[in-house]
């Protein structure tokens, strides 16, 4: 079996149920990590974690799902959990079908083998306070926040094409949706018009939607989910357009504050970086954690498209790479930054490139090789990073509000042929007549 598959129907369902079982296959959708990633520590010897509980409503099994290869890793044995709920609720209400993002229209997708091209495009400085960057390749925009603003950048040239008020104070994260932009804030989420920022009130009434407490400290948007990390020790799961009540898993012990989150896009797992330096990864069908990392301060935490590998960085010059399996997760890799924190971070599915946001700039990571983008010299402070729907570009906003987007330079243009100077046209006009005859 696949990653991303489900287990095949094991006898005729009716017509209701089938129905319901193909609206909870949860398909791709941008997963844009937290954005409160901060300046970390230097790494040292483990320190006590949350030790969760099982949710007192565990999700149920899907059955019946039809299985799906969207996303699939490109190498590797089945990671399907026993009892993987494909972004079932845990009170069985089925996350809506997604409709986005469509196929890949043609989009060079970056990978090991043509690193060596990916620019940058363009920045944009928007000045103040960089926060959060999330990208949409199917409008071809990036949105970003500067302080309190939200900006929407054309991602071919970077040219400002509108700007709003955000709908909310303490924003945590951003992301795409099939005709949205998606916000997560303390106070709760919003869908958000993209032609003119404005609260969505057809799809969600109130514009902003309360979660379960006022007081989130970390969230990662994967369209149609929402993940949150809540001050009183609870995962929380939340379905746009669909029901109100979450999909929660909460943690035993004290709370603990979550730094950054991770929701991989068909919204079976979920990944958090705790503020005291674990980072541990969750399947909303299995609530049992499986830990990745241990670091003397705080990390960030990234998924692959398909979900079966996920990425992590803490203060120590570097990161790892691992892959999530039924016997728990699988050191692949470990990547060498050399840079003494990391706040965005992106892998392919194949697990060959990372993508990294550091506090030296811009990384590419390929095994050995590790190459800065952007401008020579410089060292941008970057606060948020995330990649398009095909991972064939991707933007970054660094402190102090600049946008940097990179991609794979397009073919350049044919020359133009040169112009026949005017006596050549002349003669050969006169000659023309001579010729027919």
């Amino acid at each position: 079996m696949t990653p991303g598959r489900l287990p095949a129907p094991l006898a005729p369902l009716p017509v209701s149920v089938a129905l319901a079982a193909l609206a909870a296959l949860a398909a791709l959708a941008l997963s844009a990590s937290s954005c409160r990633a901060e300046r970390a520590e230097s790494r040292s010897s483990e320190a006590p974690a949350p030790k969760p509980k099982k949710a007192s409503a565990k999700p149920s099994e899907a059955t019946g799902s039809a299985s799906s290869a969207a996303g699939a890793a490109s190498s590797g044995t089945s990671d399907e959990p026993a009892n993987a709920t494909s972004g079932a609720a845990a009170s069985g209400t089925p996350m809506p079908a997604p409709r986005w993002p469509p196929p890949n229209p043609g989009r060079t997708v970056i990978g090991e083998a043509n690193e060596s091209a990916v620019k940058q495009r363009w920045a944009a400085d928007l000045g103040g306070w960089g926060k959060c960057v999330a990208v949409s390749g199917e409008r071809d925009e990036v949105l970003a926040t500067s302080g309190y603003e939200l900006v929407v950048l054309d991602a071919r040239t970077g040219a400002k094409l509108r700007s709003h008020a955000s709908p909310c104070s303490g924003l945590l994260a951003l992301g795409p949706g099939p005709g949205s932009w998606i916000v997560a804030c303390r106070q709760g989420i919003a869908e958000l018009d993209p032609t003119t920022l404005e609260p969505l009130a057809a799809r969600a009434a109130p514009a902003l939607r309360p979660t379960r407490t006022p007081d989130a400290h970390s969230a990662a948007v994967a369209w149609p989910g929402v993940a949150m990390s809540h001050k009183d020790g609870v995962l929380a799961r939340y379905t746009l357009g669909g029901a109100a009540a979450p999909d929660e898993i909460p943690l035993g012990g004290p709370p603990v504050e979550a730094h950054a989150m991770a929701l991989s896009r068909d919204g079976r797992r979920v990944a958090v970086a705790f503020s005291q330096g674990t980072v541990w990864a969750w399947d909303w069908g299995r609530p049992e954690p499986a830990k990745l990392a241990q670091y003397d301060g705080r990390a960030v935490v990234a998924f692959s498209a398909s979900g079966a590998l996920v990425i992590e960085s803490g203060p120590s010059f570097g990161l790892g790479l691992h892959r999530l399996g039924k016997a728990g997760p699988t050191l692949v890799t470990t990547l060498r930054t050399d840079e003494a924190w990391t706040n965005g971070l992106a892998v392919d599915d194949a697990g060959t490139l990372a993508i990294a946001g550091s506090s030296g700039g811009y990384l590419l990571l390929a095994g050995e090789k590790r190459r800065a983008l952007g401008p020579s010299g410089a060292r941008d402070s970057i606060e948020s990073l995330a990649v398009d729907e095909w991972f064939s570009s991707f933007a970054g906003i660094d402190r102090s509000g600049k946008v940097r987007f990179f991609a794979i330079d397009p073919a350049p243009a044919a020359p133009a042929a040169p112009a026949a100077p005017a006596a050549s046209a002349a003669s050969a006009a006169s000659a023309a007549p001579s010729a027919s005859r």
